[in-house]
Order: C-alpha cells, then structure tokens, then sequence
C-alpha cells in the first residue's frame, strides 16, 4: 500500500516499483533481524556463548593439570578453540541472514501481487502487514529455532521498520 501511495507521482511499470521496494525492504529488513535475532531474541549466540563458558572452563582446568607441560601446547590448544568457536558464530550470522533474505523475498511478492485483489485497500495495511509478519515469525522459527514468540517480536520490528523507513526513503530517492 505505501508503495503505491509514494509511486503514484512516478510513471514507471507496476514491477520496476516492486523491485525497487524490495531492495529498499532487504536493506532496511535484514539489518534488523540479524541485530534481534543475534544479540537480543536470538538463541544461537546464548548458545555460543555457553559452549565458550564451558570450553574456557575445561580449559582452565587442564591447563591447570597440564601447567608442567610445554607453554606452546597450551596455546595451540587456546588459538584452536577460538577458531572453532569463529566459525559456530559465523555459520550463525550467516544463517540468520540468509533465514532474513528468504522471509523477506519469500513475502514480499505475495503482498504486491497476490493480497491486493483479495483484501479491501482500507484493510491492506494492516491484514497485509499481519501476514507478512505472521509469516515471517513462523519461517524464523523454523530456520533459526527461535521461539515463536520472539520471532513475531523480530518480524513485526522489521516489518513496521521496513514501512515507515520505506516510505520516507523511497520519497527521497525518487
């Protein structure tokens, strides 16, 4: 709906409007989900950061026991650990991107070209929008494992950031 409301001044086909909503959606949506998803609703760093506590704490104790052994090996133990732990956290931030980029490209096209014909234009916004981000929250459970509840929490974020933003970027820009 915004996107018909912030195009109407501009002669351009139905879909170059589409795409370039997208891209604006996919820039201001992903940023989002990976901020909640990883640092305040997310499980997979909790995670993380449970197996660093654990491994720093087996670690401790074996350099504890193993203190008469060579210094070398206990750093090779230590920079080895670390590489393993970078790559469960990348693995995580690249899931989490990937789980916002299919949401929204999954959704969006369904809500431009689909919903329309079905749903008065006085209830788009908000039917429209609640789908979406019912949507979302659900294919965000299933690809992150976050409870649903958060993950509606982190989709109707990036959602309603996503319109206002859109709305007063897209005026900008064209």
């Amino acid at each position: 709906m915004f996107a018909v409301s912030v195009f109407e001044k501009i002669s351009m086909l139905y879909e170059t409007k589409f795409l370039i909503s997208a891209g604006v959606t996919l820039a201001i949506e992903v940023p989002i989900v990976f901020v909640l998803a990883k640092y305040v609703f997310g499980r997979g760093e909790g995670i993380v950061n449970g197996k660093i506590r654990k491994l720093k704490r087996m670690g401790e104790v074996v350099s504890g026991k193993l203190g008469k052994m060579n210094s070398k090996v206990v750093l090779q133990a230590e920079i080895d650990w670390s590489k393993r732990m970078s790559l469960v956290t990348t693995s995580w931030n690249f899931k989490i991107i990937v789980a916002a980029f299919l949401a929204s490209l999954l959704t969006l096209p369904y809500l431009w070209f689909v919903l329309p014909p079905f749903v008065d234009a006085r209830y788009y916004l908000w039917i429209g929008e609640g789908l979406v981000g019912l949507t979302e929250a659900v294919l965000y459970t299933l690809l992150l494992g976050i409870r649903i509840d958060k993950t509606l929490l982190i989709s109707l974020s990036a959602n309603a950031a996503s319109y206002f933003l859109g709305r007063f970027l897209l005026r900008i820009i064209l």
